[in-house]
């Protein structure tokens, strides 16, 4: 083949490649498509082996109109969930932070304030665990006052009564109770204490900051 004959050829195979991609983005959608050997494919039509690997979309000019990613995997799922779940969260804490924030604003203008409302809760707590302490002492008093009369009895080798047994085992529900109450209200007092000073700090923060309640 001489070199003109090669030159022509070689012209008329460029033409043919050029109008071969204008003819597909001529369409009015054009698909572009790897295999599951990685090769690109064009088409009008979006074969269903496409879907599961993703996809591009071009428009007339061969414009790139849409991208579509391939399915998630179960893993990527789960990152995903968790992900929106996390930020989700981070949202839900912004705004409980910005309402408690409005509300320490709102309610006390000074860190004395603050400390006042402190003492009185802290002060209320002390009265009801003296109450339940004594209480609890009188219980344990009394039961073991019938523990005692008990003994006795066992000791003599005399029956004893049903209504010691049940007087004794109503007592020490009764100071089973009073112990889970001392222990909730002393629970309480710590967490209180810890919450207001959490709160003293954050005033302090906020005033320094300048902020005012929106």
């Amino acid at each position: 083949m001489s070199i003109r004959s090669r030159v022509l050829l070689g012209s008329a195979t460029v033409c043919l490649l050029s109008l071969t991609a204008a003819s597909v983005f001529a369409a009015e959608s054009t698909f572009r498509w790897r295999d599951a050997q990685g090769q690109v494919h064009y088409s009008n039509l979006l074969p269903p082996e496409a879907v599961d690997r993703g996809y591009e979309v071009f428009n007339s000019n061969g414009d790139i109109i849409k991208r579509v990613s391939p399915p998630l995997t179960p893993a990527q799922r789960a990152a995903a969930a968790a992900e929106a779940k996390r930020l989700e969260k981070q949202a839900a804490d912004r705004a409980a932070q910005q309402r408690h924030d409005n509300m320490l604003l709102r309610t006390f203008n000074t860190v004395q304030d603050i400390e006042h409302l402190r003492d009185n809760r802290l002060s209320a707590l002390e009265g009801q665990l003296r109450l339940v302490r004594e209480h609890q002492q009188m219980l344990q008093a009394r039961l073991s006052g019938l523990q005692a009369r008990e003994a006795k009895l066992v000791s003599a080798k005399r029956a004893v009564p049903a209504g010691l047994r049940q007087e004794i085992e109503s007592t020490s529900a009764e100071l089973a109770d009073a112990r889970k109450t001392r222990q909730a209200l002393e629970a309480e007092r710590v967490d209180t204490a810890r919450r207001f000073k959490a709160d003293i700090e954050r005033f302090k923060q906020l005033q320094a900051d300048g902020r005012v309640q929106q």
